[in-house]
């Protein structure tokens, strides 16, 4: 399976989302962080979460459960 431009973009975005959103909670001490090596596991714990922690993974992924496992599969 390959992403087309879109859903590339749309991947990508909601990486960057995810690493912004961690960046926000930083102390300004030195810190390194990246959404690209979380949000693969992420992704893939939504899929078999349910209830309130499927919607708290969805949240941090920044996509439906059900589209974000086959995005990782195409990455």
């Amino acid at each position: 399976m390959s992403l087309n431009d879109r859903s590339q973009r749309d991947l990508a975005a909601a990486v960057n989302a995810l690493t912004a959103r961690w960046a926000t909670t930083c102390s300004g001490e030195s810190v390194v962080m990246a959404g690209v090596g979380a949000w693969p596991l992420l992704a893939y714990l939504a899929t078999a979460a349910d209830g309130p922690g499927r919607v708290e993974l969805q949240k941090a992924t920044g996509m439906d459960a059900t589209a974000a496992a086959p995005a990782v599969r195409a990455v």
